[in-house]
């Protein structure tokens, strides 16, 4: 704990202006080598490029058990000509670190060997589970605590959060959403700079992370296909593409379905996940875990009107045709169709 109390001194001084951490940021295997000798700046996930658009004095939190010894990032910094000084060390009994503490003129650096979890999960052992789903709690408390600082400074502090082990930050970012002003989070905290495909060796650009004029993190997934619009073709095209096909199936098909039958069994119905982050879109707050069919017929009505009157805006097309897709929503092949030709109009 006492490494993050040591983070959270950093965060919170006014010069520290950007934190970067990255999960499963292990760069020991041989394949980095291959990969960085062709193209040194494209899987660089301990100081990926896109970085440097970013004011110097930042803080750089590097989290995975298999962490080499020297780092990646040491040779990285010796090479430009400032490099890292290590300031602590934390080893265990057979003398492997377990933390790791340096810094030059324009960097701190953290570097644990542990593992970073930040959503429970079930397991087959009740032992296992009690003690990952323990580390769960405390990840998320030093989490939520350091956005906490880098949002309370009158010159906010922008956070950078991403996990090259694989899974998918955008539950848990949605979770976030609903403890934090959600504007002031958008703009200025990013999990998953791909917004769409992160994991291991994605190839890192200089375009992600990309902040507009006013210096607010841009997250396209997040915003109403209104104001990508008039932002960005292929941004517009790929969302509308992607939430019609969540409309087509299943939020479409579970609203027909229980208007025939509101005993219809949703057990049956795979992604009903994919309903949840439309929800977390368009921010639009129903009870997930409700068993109740016809509060979900309800509210599931409710956001697909939402969606609808989106795209249509989008497109400036008439609003009645909002009236009509609403009027054959019990029809599947009907509306399935209907949806279908709002890809290209």
């Amino acid at each position: 704990m006492e490494n993050w109390s040591n983070i959270f001194n950093i965060a919170s001084l006014p010069s520290t202006n950007l934190v970067y951490i990255a999960v499963g940021s292990s760069m020991g295997y041989s394949h980095y080598d291959e990969v960085n000798n062709q193209k040194p700046e494209s899987n660089n996930q301990q100081y990926p490029c896109f970085l440097d658009k970013f004011r110097d004095n930042k803080l750089i939190i590097l989290i995975d058990p298999a962490l080499e010894a020297p780092l990646k990032l040491e040779s990285f910094f010796a090479t430009k000509g400032d490099p890292l000084g290590q300031v602590d060390s934390v080893t265990g009994p057979d003398d492997k670190y377990i933390s790791r503490t340096f810094r030059n003129s324009t960097t701190h650096v953290f570097a644990f060997n542990t593992y970073f979890y930040y959503e429970t999960r079930k397991y087959f052992h009740n032992d296992e589970e009690k003690q990952i789903n323990a580390i769960v709690d405390h990840c998320v408390a030093n989490l939520i605590n350091l956005i906490s600082i880098c949002l309370s400074k009158v010159d906010k502090t922008k956070l950078i959060f991403q996990d090259y082990s694989g899974p998918d930050t955008f539950n848990f970012y949605s979770s976030l959403l609903a403890c934090f002003d959600r504007d002031e989070l958008l703009d200025n905290v990013m999990f998953d700079v791909t917004q769409k495909d992160s994991g291991c060796f994605i190839e890192i650009t200089p375009e992600l992370a990309a902040v507009d004029s006013s210096n607010r993190f841009i997250q396209d997934k997040f915003y109403k296909l209104v104001k990508l619009a008039s932002t960005s073709t292929e941004k517009y095209s790929q969302h509308l593409n992607e939430r019609i096909g969540i409309l087509q199936y299943p939020l479409s098909l579970v609203i027909g379905k229980l208007n025939e039958s509101i005993d219809f069994d949703l057990s049956s119905v795979f992604g009903l996940n994919r309903v949840k982050n439309l929800a977390t879109i368009y921010n639009f707050k129903y009870d997930e875990h409700s068993k109740d069919p016809r509060y979900i017929l309800e509210t599931y009505t409710q956001l697909f009107c939402i969606i609808i009157q989106d795209i249509i805006e989008s497109k400036q097309c008439c609003t009645t045709q909002c009236d009509y897709l609403m009027s054959i929503i019990n029809q599947r092949d009907k509306i399935y169709n209907a949806l279908s030709m709002l890809r290209y109009e």
